[in-house]
């Protein structure tokens, strides 16, 4: 019999719990195993930028103890900070604890075995993915819509989020993302082009085609049946159409640049020739007909497609050195250079002068 008169269980630890809860009164706080602390710690300084001791407590399910709160999370909390070194005090964005913005020691309590059961924290983080852009990612500072379907994609897959986090503490990840993957499309050199450009195109595509490799090494088959969970496969499909868009950006533009160039080296060519079509274009629409109608053929099969796309590049390269002996193109600018009418004018406002490692340079 219990002090209000009610029966608790015999041999039941909560029986004054249980007690007091039947009288009305609020319930004590579970004894809580002393690490499970340290997980909530964690836990609330990953899901928050910084919070007090007494934020910390509530956190960890301490709010009805009052002004007592505290003592329940205060020695885990130094321990974290002085012995562990995992969090620290500071003043930004104000005053209180949060867990030290180094990926290394991030990675360190995240492969620590007792912390396992919060991974999940660690990728919905967002001051943890914010931290991650800045170190892995500066160029894209600028460019808020590519660092959120990043964000994304290191919430979606566990195994991205490792690449980028352990990047700081495993020797074979510490070379740049690009020398590691390889390029996500081919290499392309057009005179002219500004290589940098593409480069920051294309790198936006590598990580794309890293977080769709990731996703198919974490679910296997499950992406070619479509059996992922439903919130993955949304993410998978909508970053694979970004990756394909950015690919089909960056062709189209060195398309367009390079036939815009040639387009102005056949005029300059045509000019040359005293307005007459220069001799090799003279069966240029027979040839590009026969070509046509190979690929649009009934009987065409893969062999003949091939077949037919070789025979056009050879030709096409034909044609282009057949250009250079009139209307040279110079490789680091992509101008059309003398002689002829039209780039005549030009080479007479242009002075190419050698470097010391042998470059042309514009002076």
């Amino acid at each position: 019999m219990t002090k209000d008169g009610t029966n608790g269980p015999s041999g039941n630890t909560n029986a004054k719990q249980i007690g007091s809860e039947r009288a009305g009164a609020l319930p004590e706080t579970p004894k809580k195993d002393y690490f499970e602390i340290y997980i909530e710690i964690i836990s609330s300084l990953l899901m928050n930028e910084v919070r007090t001791e007494t934020e910390i407590a509530d956190d960890c399910g301490y709010a009805r103890e009052g002004k007592d709160k505290c003592a329940h999370v205060h020695r885990q909390i130094k321990k974290l900070a002085s012995k562990w070194n995992y969090i620290e005090y500071g003043n930004e964005p104000r005053p209180g604890y949060r867990i030290r913005r180094d990926l290394e020691t991030i990675c360190h309590i995240y492969d620590d075995k007792h912390y396992k059961s919060i991974r999940p924290d660690f990728q919905t983080s967002l001051w943890l993915t914010d931290l991650i852009n800045g170190i892995y990612l500066p160029e894209y500072r600028g460019d808020g819509e590519f660092l959120e379907n990043v964000k994304k994609m290191l919430k979606t897959s566990r195994l991205m989020f490792e690449w980028y986090l352990r990047g700081t503490t495993h020797a074979h990840q510490n070379a740049s993302l690009g020398e590691i993957l390889g390029p996500s499309m081919p290499v392309v050199k057009t005179p002219g082009i500004d290589n940098a450009l593409l480069k920051w195109l294309t790198r936006k595509c590598i990580i794309y085609d890293l977080f769709l490799t990731c996703v198919l090494l974490e679910y296997g088959y499950g992406v070619e049946a479509d059996t992922l969970p439903g919130e993955v496969s949304r993410v998978r499909k909508e970053m694979n159409k970004k990756s394909l868009d950015m690919k089909l950006a960056v062709i189209n533009y060195i398309l367009s640049f390079t036939m815009m160039q040639n387009l102005a080296r056949c005029a300059d060519a045509t000019r040359i020739n005293d307005g007459q079509v220069p001799p090799f274009f003279n069966d240029i629409g027979e040839k590009y007909k026969a070509i046509v109608q190979r690929l649009h053929s009934k009987d065409t099969d893969m062999v003949s497609l091939a077949a037919a796309a070789q025979y056009m590049g050879t030709w096409y390269n034909d044609i282009i050195k057949s250009l250079d002996a009139r209307s040279p193109v110079y490789t680091l600018t992509g101008e059309i250079l003398p002689m002829g009418p039209l780039s005549l004018e030009h080479a007479r406002k242009t002075v190419f002068k050698k470097t010391d490692n042998g470059e042309e340079r514009k002076g």
